[in-house]
């Protein structure tokens, strides 16, 4: 079980940010929430990792968790670690947002297979990414792929404050 208060402290701490801000859309705003602070903080990756578990329930989870890298990277990672430290384990995966030039050249990396649930994690996303020619925003385009890779997407409940 994740302790709520000590996350939002945390977030309060290291990843609100007061002052002039001009955001990837080009809009201004008076603050910023630089959540990495958090996910990449040793603490608040535990934090993280409980928090999306406890979300997750218990008798349906997943067989993976993962996201648009490099995004979801640190959240994926805080979630597949504690999964594993509570005896639930869970599988992580990556997409990327052009396939690789070398290897595989997969949009789709990790041990995932065809059929398999996933939840589909994110940070902020205000990047828009051309697939085959079509201005696609990332939450459309993961599950898009996740689609076509035959895994079934499973949602996660939004949760606000």
């Amino acid at each position: 079980m994740y302790d709520r208060e000590a996350l939002l402290e945390l977030i309060r701490q290291k990843a609100l940010k007061f002052g002039d801000f001009t955001l990837a859309s080009g809009k201004k705003a008076t603050y910023y929430l630089d959540c990495k602070q958090v996910t990449l903080d040793p603490e608040g990756a535990r934090l993280v990792g409980e928090g999306i578990l406890d979300l997750l329930v218990p008798a349906d989870l997943p067989d993976a968790i993962g996201g648009m890298a490099i995004g979801a990277d640190p959240i994926t990672a805080s979630v597949v670690t504690m999964s594993s430290v509570r005896g639930t384990p869970l599988l992580g995966f990556m997409v990327r947002k052009e396939p690789k030039g070398h290897g595989t050249e997969q949009y789709l990396e990790g041990p995932v297979s065809e059929g398999d649930k996933v939840v589909v994690v994110e940070d902020v996303v205000v990047l828009d990414v051309v697939v085959e020619g079509y201005d696609v925003s990332p939450p459309v385009l993961v599950p898009l792929l996740l689609t076509a890779a035959g895994l079934l997407s499973v949602d996660l409940p939004r949760v606000r404050g």
